[in-house]
């Protein structure tokens, strides 16, 4: 009668180890859900983002535009005015083409820094998405070899085995203890990473 106790007080505490991975994987179904949310978000500032950015492409394209009209209608102009002139229009037109090459650069930098700044949000969502799916696969095999002691035990308990069960029920409990208090450790340890917030 003492047996069966301790083995049912054994098949009780792997059910309530079940039904807090079970907690745990809907908590990290939620996580998954938010990040969702997130990503979404985010696709629509970027979206914005490259809206303004376009904008402003176009905007220095115009500028560069209106610079090299005016920098040939000095080179038409030069051609008909005196040595004084010619050289006076030359110097604007030097200063015209160092302002071209300067809108040139802007451009330039603005396009690597917006390329810069996709990669380093495309890496970071990357990151996320890699840390959640796994710690989804490690609670689900955690649900599962859990699963399969619950059933070993049962078996064993019919073959009045209690001592091999014993050692089997234990394994699988330490086992899974030992997962949910490592996730649990590294939750307080590192308050900000272990869950995702809703921002």
């Amino acid at each position: 009668m003492e047996e069966i106790k301790q083995s049912q007080a054994k098949v009780d505490c792997i059910e309530n180890e079940i039904e807090e991975m079970r907690r745990r994987r809907d908590e990290i179904k939620e996580d998954l859900k938010r990040l969702d949310e997130i990503g979404q978000r985010r696709d629509l500032e970027d979206k914005k983002w490259r809206e303004k950015m376009d904008k402003k492409n176009k905007k220095l394209a115009n500028t560069l535009e209106k610079i090299r009209a005016k920098r040939r209608k000095y080179q038409e102009e030069t051609e008909y005015k005196s040595v004084k002139e010619l050289e006076k229009k030359r110097k604007e037109l030097k200063q015209l083409k160092r302002l071209e090459k300067n809108a040139i650069k802007r451009e330039k930098l603005e396009q690597r820094q917006r390329k810069k700044i996709e990669k380093h949000k495309l890496e970071k969502l990357s990151a996320k998405s890699l840390k959640v799916s796994e710690e989804t696969a490690g609670v689900a095999e955690c649900i599962n070899q859990a699963m399969e002691t619950t059933n070993t035990t049962a078996k064993e308990k019919n073959d009045e085995t209690p001592k091999t069960a014993q050692g089997t029920v234990c394994g699988g409990k330490q086992t899974g203890c030992r997962i949910y208090e490592q996730d649990n450790a590294r939750d307080q340890a590192e308050p900000g990473k272990g869950r995702l917030h809703h921002k």
